[in-house]
């Protein structure tokens, strides 16, 4: 079953990939109702940007779709994930020859890779796996990824301690890493985590248990970061281009950003951006 953990996948996916390509979420397939969860289509123009990536930088310089899984997908979850990407592959003008259905789980589909006869993609890290060629299947189970920056993005969509271990990792790079950006996307995803354990999806308990602390204390230091550069400056500058008062949200995403992106790209958001834009990047998590 498909949760709101699917919502964090997009976003990420965006955030990695969006400065090279179109990534599109939640694609109408076929006339049936089937959508993919993002597809991407890279720009031949930007394919040093994908290079400089990692693992997912690879996995879209060709056109591909992208499916994620928190749990182990079995056989018909991944029967249906190759239908939709037939169909979609089929609507492609460029690149379909070399288009390619990803899946990424974050547990081990053992069952799923005996039944398609899923193996060991030469070239690639343990964990990348590969059906036969002309099936264009490949499935990456994140528990089984190298532990190494090349493969951080991709561990972020991970589980337990995999998670945990990716969220301290990205939160010790220097501050020009573009890793760093993925940040304020988990800070946000974060706050639509119910407050009440009761209240949370089994993805979201795993969520708060392995990534929350590591998070709070980043948002601290951006809190106090903020603080000493001058947060409130630009909360004023933004309230008055915009009109009115910012909510505690966005006076959050202020402050998270402002750390992740620093004062001056703030600055030339403020003056750049035409109100309703500057209300779209206020709301967009993989905004820069």
């Amino acid at each position: 079953m498909r949760t709101r953990f699917d919502s964090l996948a997009k976003d990420l996916w965006r955030g990695t990939l969006g400065e090279a390509g179109r990534v599109l979420a939640e694609v109408a397939v076929s006339a049936a109702p089937q959508r993919a969860d993002t597809t991407f289509e890279p720009d031949r123009a930007r394919q040093a940007v994908l290079a400089a990536r990692g693992l997912l930088g690879r996995m879209g310089l060709t056109p591909c779709m992208l499916e994620a899984f928190h749990e182990a997908p079995d056989e018909e979850e991944v029967r249906d994930c190759h239908r939709k990407y037939l169909a979609w592959r089929h609507t492609l003008r460029d690149g379909r020859d070399e288009a390619t259905l990803w899946l990424v789980a974050a547990g081990d589909p053992v069952g799923v890779r005996g039944a398609f006869q899923l193996r060991r993609l030469r070239g690639w890290p343990e964990g990348v796996f590969g059906a036969a060629s002309g099936f264009g299947l490949r499935l990456v189970v994140i528990s089984r990824l190298p532990v190494a920056r090349d493969s951080l993005a991709l561990r972020l969509f991970g589980r337990g301690a995999v998670l945990g271990q990716a969220a301290k990792e990205v939160l010790a790079l220097p501050e020009e890493a573009w890793e760093r950006r993925l940040i304020p996307i988990l800070l946000q995803w974060r706050t639509q985590v119910p407050e009440l354990p009761a209240a949370r999806t089994l993805d979201e308990e795993d969520f708060v248990s392995n990534a929350q602390q590591i998070l709070d204390e980043w948002e601290r230091k951006a809190t106090n970061k903020g603080r000493a550069e001058g947060l409130a400056p630009l909360v004023r500058q933004f309230e008055r281009r915009l009109a009115r008062s910012l909510t505690e949200g966005e006076q959050e995403v202020l402050r998270v950003r402002l750390v992740a992106l620093g004062p001056e790209r703030l600055g030339d958001v403020v003056f750049d951006l035409a109100p309703p834009e500057l209300d779209a990047w206020l709301s967009d998590p993989c905004a820069r």
